[in-house]
Formats: structure tokens, sequence, C-alpha cells
């Protein structure tokens, strides 16, 4: 049965009246009041900048009320607040700073008091250092207040006010050593180092402790390093660095004490990534296992310390990369252990002393002081003849063991092809190399000539077949990075560059015979070199092919390439003809201008391309040189947006890798002359001038003008009445112009750069 209802109350108004017509009231609702007491205002929800430590245990919400928050009044539980450790740090640096303020002043005080007078005179303890045999020394602590009373510890004097500003000057040091070691240390190991300097008896033993703690906890020159600055500064993914390097070594205290294994795995990593691809000097797989036995056969302590002291150019901070002192500092101690080595194993004909000297022919041309660099290929090269290298068979890679035998027969083919290239490539392309600059009166640059110690290609080598099945499976990346990939396909690489080396010493040939005026059998002969250039880049096997292959020794094969088209066409460029040259062209079909234009804008394309795949990363050393001519021949087509784009590309990457290799520097210094010598202003690159600009205010000095040691031999070409190009040379080197041009542009500060 329903139950019937009362009567629904109106709803009112303000004014006392009905809210709504008559026939709604029977359908409106009733407002049931809320009980306020338990509504939050909006004002409560904001986060608080500190929680209580009982809302941060149970990970409740907070109000950061003092002396107690809603939770714990609610609850009725003690709310207590701990310091910050940002407050406790912050406390510690102040302290420090605090400390080394007053040293200062001590410091300062002292050194102004007259050197004549008595140090007995001296009657306030407080302003005597304790000597290192004292019983306390001066600690991080708190210093005492205006009412405090010395400590009553018994001090000793020094002798003499030298001897108590070494002293005070010992502490500060130690005092700023922990203060960077506070300041520049991982937040999460600054407890640990806080807790070492509290438990420190004295400002030296917190120096030394911590000296020994942040050793361990900062790798320095290894992998660790740059998985620490990768994840944790730089905020990178973690799959794109490496975990482990890709050439690991444990035994690196059998040959060197300079550095560790971490270290030797790190710079082997980089060698034998970024730079023994282009040459493959080193056979990777025996070299290493000689190295972790002990064997000498394909390891020594000289090529281990050369290759490594090569290796620290490729090393750098990922969160400084300018700062290169902590890999030059090791490369320093490896270079001075190399001295010694090398005078004790110079003499010994083996392998690892042609390998050992080949490279640090490489580091010394790419030093600037190629002629130093050029007597160590000599001696290399010649030493290699004289074990037989280039003969099918040599007594250097034998073995009884027939697995051996086999891995060492392959090396063999390697290395004899290294060995060659270096030669090649370093007395080749950076002797007879002609580069083409526009200049007032025409200036061509060439380096000094000297035929190759091997007259030939070794005859032992690998046929291209045995090339590409070696290479299956085969992968490159970019150490440390894991990102991107390529099928590198080297050792086709290396067959491919012996052929390519055979046409390069025809052109030296070739250029050693040409005439002063060339004549229509010289042109015809550069036509046919040409042609088999033209066939070598047709025949190519496709997986060099620069649109599939992009890793940085391809696309090195291919500028080489080009750069031999270059210096066939600078023969005829800088020579006259015995007639016309417009008559020669017609009859052979063979125009040297325009296949240089078409060579030099293939080669800006790579660069281009280069920077786009691989950024100015652990650039290989032969790039020094690419970046140079390329960035002189833009240098003179500065109308053209992609010329202009090129000499930013080469200008910056001579920047990077003039922060480890010295020749950048003068390579530099010569685009910046050629750019200031009638060059439209508004033309050259904002970007270009602000590293010009900044190489020229803070690394070009007249220390680095002196230093200047190059064979590059620049060529005045003297125009002639009608306008045409001269045939009479006026060679310069290299280092005559640079330091010609700084007379002229320092002239009004004369004064200022003697002084």
């Amino acid at each position: 049965m329903r139950t019937k209802r009362g009567p629904i109350p109106a709803l009112t108004g303000p004014s006392g009246q009905p809210a709504g017509a008559s026939d709604r009231v029977s359908r409106a609702k009733v407002l049931i009041p809320r009980d306020r007491s338990r509504i939050v205002l909006s004002s409560s929800r904001i986060r608080t900048s500190r929680a209580c430590d009982p809302c941060r245990q149970r990970k409740a919400k907070c109000n950061g009320g003092r002396p107690a928050c809603i939770q714990c009044d609610g609850l009725a539980i003690e709310c207590t607040y701990s310091e910050q450790k940002r407050t406790l740090e912050q406390k510690e640096l102040t302290l420090l700073r605090s400390t080394i303020r007053r040293h200062e002043r001590m410091i300062q005080l002292i050194s102004a008091r007259p050197t004549n007078q008595d140090d007995d005179t001296i009657d306030d303890p407080t302003d005597s250092i304790p000597s290192q045999g004292a019983t306390k020394e001066i600690v991080p602590v708190a210093p005492p207040s205006q009412e405090e009373a010395p400590p009553s510890v018994e001090l000793h004097y020094p002798e003499s006010l030298d001897q108590a500003l070494g002293e005070l000057q010992g502490q500060l040091r130690d005092l700023h050593q922990i203060y960077q070691v506070v300041h520049d240390c991982d937040p999460a190991v600054l407890p640990s180092v806080v807790e070492t300097i509290r438990r420190s008896a004295s400002v030296h033993d917190a120096a030394m402790h911590l000296d020994q703690q942040v050793s361990t906890q900062r790798p320095g020159v290894t992998l660790g390093r740059v998985q620490r600055a990768w994840l944790s500064r730089l905020s990178g993914k973690a799959e794109l660095v490496c975990r482990h390097p890709p050439y690991t070594v444990t035994a690196a205290e059998k040959w060197t004490s300079v550095v560790d294994s971490p270290v030797a795995s790190h710079l082997f990593s980089l060698f034998f990534v970024w730079d023994n691809p282009t040459w493959h000097l080193i056979e990777p797989s025996v070299f290493l296992a000689d190295f972790q036995s002990g064997r000498t056969q394909f390891c020594s302590s000289l090529l281990v310390h050369a290759i490594l002291f090569f290796a620290c150019h490729y090393s750098y901070d990922l969160e400084k990369p300018w700062d290169r002192r902590e890999e030059m500092s090791i490369a320093k101690r490896l270079f001075r252990e190399i001295g010694r080595l090398w005078q004790r194993d110079k003499d010994k004909a083996c392998l690892t002393t042609v390998q050992a000297s080949l490279i640090l022919g490489l580091f010394f041309n790419a030093s600037g002081k190629d002629k130093i660099g050029t007597q160590y290929i000599y001696y290399g090269g010649q030493m290699a003849l004289q074990l037989g290298l280039h003969l099918p068979s040599s007594a250097v890679f034998h073995s009884d063991s027939m697995a051996e035998a086999k891995r060492n027969h392959w090396a063999h083919k390697l290395i004899a092809c290294g060995i060659y290239d270096v030669q090649s490539s370093v007395i080749i392309l950076q002797h007879d190399a002609v580069y083409k600059v526009l200049m007032p009166d025409r200036i061509t640059m060439q380096l000094g000539r000297k035929p190759s110690p091997w007259k030939a290609p070794p005859e032992n080598y690998f046929s291209q077949e045995e090339a590409l099945f070696s290479d299956v499976n085969q992968q490159w990346a970019p150490y440390p990075f894991t990102y991107p990939t390529f099928k590198p396909y080297a050792n086709t690489g290396v067959f491919v560059r012996r052929n390519l080396l055979i046409l390069i010493n025809d052109i030296s040939s070739f250029e050693a015979q040409m005439p002063h005026r060339v004549d229509l059998p010289s042109w015809q002969q550069g036509t046919l070199i040409h042609e088999k250039l033209l066939t070598f880049e047709r025949t190519l096997p496709i997986v060099l092919g620069i649109g599939r292959n992009k890793t940085p020794h391809n696309l090195c094969l291919h500028l080489y390439y080009h750069m031999a088209v270059v210096n066939l066409c600078g023969l005829f460029n800088s020579r006259e003809a015995t007639t016309t040259k417009e008559t020669i062209i017609a009859v052979t079909q063979f125009d040297p201008q325009q296949v240089l234009e078409d060579a030099m804008d293939a080669m800006a394309t790579i660069i281009l391309m280069y920077r786009v795949c691989h950024g100015w990363k652990s650039l290989p050393v032969v790039m020094v040189h690419y970046f140079f001519v390329i960035g002189l021949h833009a240098a003179s087509n500065l109308r053209s947006s992609k010329w202009r784009e090129v000499l930013v590309s080469c200008v910056s990457g001579l920047w990077h890798m003039g922060l480890a290799w010295r020749i950048c520097r003068p390579f530099l210094r010569t685009i910046q002359l050629v750019l200031s010598t009638g060059t439209d202003e508004t033309l050259i690159p904002v970007e270009a001038q602000s590293i010009l600009r900044e190489f020229n205010e803070k690394l070009w000095t007249q220390q680095e003008v002196q230093s200047v040691s190059a064979n590059y031999v620049v060529h005045h070409h003297h125009p002639t009445r009608d306008g045409l190009q001269g045939g009479a040379f006026q060679g310069e080197t290299l280092e005559n112009l640079i330091r010609a041009f700084d007379r002229l542009s320092t002239a009004d500060e004369q004064v200022s750069v003697a002084a």
C-alpha cells in the first residue's frame, strides 16, 4: 500500500516569494546542506616545497604546516622536519669558501710584511701556520668566534718567511682541491665525499683521501666518462651509447705503466674504429691476441705506446669537448715513454717497429711537422723492404700452427697493403697535390715531392672475392655511440684502394716526366690516365657506392679518388701549352679546368654528406687535408650558396680537428688570409666569420707562426700581359707565406708582438 507524502515545501528566493511557477513546484529538488568542516580549501592543495618526515614516509600529502601539519595533527603523531641535503651541502660549501678566503687574507698579510723582519717577532699564534710535523692542522670546521680563545696547541714556527708562505700555499691548494671535488662531483656521491672530509684529521688528509676516492669515481679517459656524461648530464638515451668498448683488453700492465686496462680499451677502440680502417696498418686480431698473451710477434711496448698516444687525439669529454687537458696530459706521458722506447728499439728490424714508425710519421704530419713525419714514414718503409713485407711471403708472419699460419697470412696481405697505402697516400697525396687558390696574381699550393720507398704495390694481396667474403656480417658503429650502423666492407675498400694507388703512382711518374710547356703527346698521355680514373670509378663494387655505404672510411676513399683527379688536372692548369689549350682540348676531348671543377663539386657534396651523417665526432686524420683543399676552393666561390655552406663545414671541421691536430691551425690561417684578400665580406657566412675571429683571437699567436714547419710549397704564377697565366714559378713554403702575411698584418703592432 502506497503511503501519502506531505506537501513539498516551496523554494523561496531572497525576497521570500516562490522561486518558480506553481506547475514546477512539485518537481523541484531539495538542497541538502553539506558539512562545511569536511570541505578542504583549494589553497591547501598547493604543493609544498618541503613535507614533514612522517608524511614523506607514508607518502601522504602534507601542507608543510609548522609546528605540525594537518595530517600529523589529525593522526595525533609527532610532526618533525629534518634538514635538507641541499642545505647541508650549501653549508659545507660556504664553510670551505670562508676558509679559503681566510687563508688568502693571511697570504696577503704575510706577503705584505717586510722581508728583513725577524720571524721571532710574531707574537700572535693565530698568524703562524703549523708545519707538517705539527700535532694539529687547520680542518674545515666553523671558524672560532671573536670571544673564543685560540686552541692550546703547540705551534712550530717556520724558520723563514718563504717556508711559511710555501706551507700556507700548500694548504690553500689542498683546500682548493677539496672545494673543486665538492663542486664538481656527482650529486649521487656527494654524501660520501662529505663524510670523507668529516672523517679526515687534517686538510691534507682530506685532499689525499678525496683524490683517491674521486679517481675511482671519475673514470677519466674511459668509456665510463662518456656514459656518465651522456646519461646524467646530456640526458641521452642509454641504448645510443656503447656499454662496453668493442676492443676490450685486460693486460695493459704487461706493456705500459702510463694507463690501465679500461683506459687502454677505450683508446684502442677509438683507434681501431676511427683511424685504422683508413690505412689498416694494424690487424686488430693478431695485435690484441699478442697483447693479451704477452707475445712480441705482433705487439711491443713501442707499438702499444704509439697507438695509445695517437688515439689520445681522438678522445674528448662529451660534456666539454673543447677541454682536452686530461687527454693531452696522458699523451705527454706516453710521448716521453715513446722517446725512451724509440731509442731502444729503432734499430730492431721487426714489424712492430715499422708500424710504430709509420704511426709516428702520421702524427707529425698531422701536427704540422711533416719534415719530421716524412722521415719517420721513409724509415718505416725502408725497414719494411728489408723485412720483405712486399713479397708473397715473409718470415715475420711465420707460425708452426696451421690455424695461426692461415690467420697470419691474411694479416700479411692486409698490413702490406696498409704500409704501401700510408707511404703512397701521405707522400703522394700530401706532396704531389696541387691546390688552386684564387688570390691576386694566382697562387697554387703543393708539397715538396719525394719518391715513395716502395716502387710498386705489394705482391701479396687478396682478391675482390676474398675481400667480399671476409666482409660478410661485419658492422661499423661510431664508437662510443651505437648509432648509426653501417656495413663497412673494409677489406673490399682495401682491395679498391690498392688499385687507386697504382693510378696515383702513374700520376706521380707522369708529373716527373712532364715538360714545363705541355705539348700534345703529354696532353694525350694525361687523357689516358684520366680515362683510367673514370674506369676505376665506373667499376667500383656496388657495396662501396656512396649512396649505399656512408662509413667515414668509404667517404674518404671517394674523396681520395676525386683528389687524384684534381691533382692530375692541376698539372695542366699550372703550365703553359706549346699551342693554344683550346685546340688541344678540341683534339683530346679532355678539359682539365672543367674536370677539376666537377671533381671539386663532387668533393664538396661528400663533405656536406659527411657532416650530415656523422657530424664532427672523432674524424679520421686524413680529413684534415680534404677540409683544407675544399675550404680553399670554397673561399674562391662564395657567390654560390652551396659553396658558402661548404666553407662553413670546412672551417668548422678544421676548428674541431684543430683542438687535437696542430696542422689545422696554419690551414685555418691560410683560409683566413685568402678570405681577407679581395673577398666581399658580405658573402662570407656569419658562422665562418665567428669561428675565424675566435681562432684569430685565442689560438693564432706569434708562437704559432714561429712553430709552423710544413713542406707545403706555394707557387706564385705571374700573369702575362694578355692576362694569361705564366709558366714561371716562384716557390715559397707555407710557413714562409704565413709568416710574410703575418708580418704585414702585424706591422702596426710590432712593439706589442715583440714584447
